[in-house]
């Protein structure tokens, strides 16, 4: 069903239809990126799930902090069906890039994202997770900067520079340092731009 009519049934209906957000967490993730992240989309009125990659325990990420994950991935995918997230969201971080190329459940996640046109958002090296699943051909990502030559040859996306890129549902930025302005971007499109103003003023960043 269309998102749009779905969110009018919602309203209806009186099911809650904010707006969710699923990040993958697995071993060797970037916690920048998973952590800047949830907190501003929360800020921004968007539920955000955490879902470990390997089950609901304590993940060691790449700067060795450890993040308990709310729940496993297979639990998110069956919550998924259910109810789809609004979007699933990638971090990277080496170990935690490879990890996400390799699992077939993440791609399987990915393409039923795709097929329901909702929201793919992926940061560092999460993008090359895209390529590998074939997500978003012929679409325009960032990522970051040491990913861009392996991206270009892959040929399977448009490669650009930017902090953060939005080509239809498909949202991309390069790093830890531009986690801001990719949970901003998530708030933006998913909420709207009215939030914007107020939520630079709350994390003290500049326009």
């Amino acid at each position: 069903m269309d998102r749009v009519m779905q969110n009018v049934k919602d309203a209806l209906t009186g099911k809650d239809s904010s707006k969710t957000a699923l990040i993958i967490l697995s071993d060797g993730a970037e916690e920048a990126e998973v952590v800047i992240t949830a907190d501003v989309l929360n800020r921004g009125g968007i539920k955000v799930v955490i879902a470990g990659f390997s089950g609901d325990s304590a993940v060691k990420c790449c700067q060795n902090v450890q993040i308990k994950p709310e729940m496993s991935l297979d639990q998110a995918a069956d919550q998924h069906e259910k109810d789809p997230f609004d979007i699933i969201i990638l971090p990277g971080g080496p170990k935690g890039t490879d990890n996400l190329k390799k699992s077939v459940a993440v791609g399987n996640l990915l393409k039923r994202q795709e097929r329901n046109c909702g929201y793919i958002g992926a940061i560092c090296g999460g993008p090359l997770a895209l390529m590998t699943h074939k997500i978003g051909l012929g679409k325009c990502i960032t990522a970051h900067k040491c990913k861009w030559d392996e991206l270009k040859e892959g040929g399977t996306h448009k490669v650009v520079t930017s902090k953060v890129c939005i080509d239809g549902t498909l949202i991309t930025s390069q790093g830890p340092g531009t986690a801001f302005e990719f949970g901003l971007a998530i708030v933006e499109t998913l909420i709207g731009p009215e939030k914007i103003s107020d939520l630079r003023e709350d994390l003290a960043l500049k326009v």
